[in-house]
């Protein structure tokens, strides 16, 4: 069966390498980011700035899209100006990061092959760590991406940031120059498979973690899939890697295109 025809990755597999991004914004209050007592302006935006001068993703989200960073910023300082507790501030800047990402996902797709191997190569990262530290959030990571009010290592809270980073990137330069990348073949999927099974994946676990009911399967085996998937397309010919992330990205930004057509689906008509 022609691979482009197999909507596995439509089945919620993967999804983490679009919504990474919303996933950063939790680092922007996490304890002792930001002052928990609000009235204090000056401290909050000094603490704010102070955190976004040192981290990869918000340097780089003020470097390539400096309208979303100051969107950003702004909402969360009038956020915790107005009292809005943490638990709050951290939900509604989640949807803000999550809802940019979706404008930029159509861009990470269109992106250069060493963009997007740079992408798979620091989400890699992120997985491997993940798996170290909690298999369930591993598994969640893999599967569906980690959900709001999640904590992870500070360890792992650098790596999102890292792959956050990669991924802003990646868009704009595939906004700039965007590349046409040809959808998996049957031979991408078999080299897909080989390079999962020589990672030490069993068999089992490979036609488990490839098939729509990765979803229902335990977070031992959501998270050891999610592992051996990074592990293989790091291995693979950066083009093939590369065509895999463009199309499970691609397929991503067109659902939310769908489900928000005045927002990404109006950017990829244009």
């Amino acid at each position: 069966m022609d691979p482009t025809r197999r909507k596995w990755w439509t089945a919620g597999l993967w999804l983490a390498a679009v919504v990474l991004l919303a996933l950063i914004a939790w680092r922007l209050t996490e304890a002792g980011r930001l002052p928990r007592a609000v009235g204090e302006p000056a401290q909050l935006e000094q603490k704010l700035d102070a955190f976004a001068a040192a981290d990869p993703y918000m340097l780089a989200l003020k470097q390539y899209y400096p309208a979303d960073y100051t969107e950003l910023r702004g909402a969360m300082l009038t956020d915790l100006r107005e009292g809005h507790t943490l638990n709050e501030v951290q939900a509604r800047a989640m949807e803000r990061a999550r809802e940019q990402a979706d404008r930029r996902a159509a861009y990470v797709a269109a992106a250069p092959v060493e963009d997007l191997t740079a992408v798979i190569a620091a989400e890699r990262a992120v997985v491997r760590r993940l798996q170290a530290d909690d298999q369930r959030l591993c598994a969640q990571f893999g599967m569906s991406g980690l959900p709001t009010g999640a904590r992870t290592s500070s360890e792992a809270a650098t790596l999102l940031s890292r792959a956050a980073e990669a991924r802003v990137r990646a868009a704009r330069h595939g906004q700039e120059a965007p590349v046409e990348h040809a959808p998996p073949s049957a031979a991408d999927l078999n080299a897909l498979r080989a390079a999962m099974l020589k990672s030490g994946a069993e068999a089992d676990l490979v036609a488990l973690i490839l098939s729509p009911n990765a979803r229902q399967a335990p977070p031992h085996d959501q998270c050891a899939g999610s592992v051996a998937f990074y592990d293989a397309l790091a291995a693979l010919p950066p083009e093939t890697a590369a065509r895999w992330m463009s199309a499970i990205t691609a397929q991503t930004a067109k659902s939310s295109a769908a489900q928000h057509p005045t927002g990404v689906k109006a950017q990829m008509e244009h």
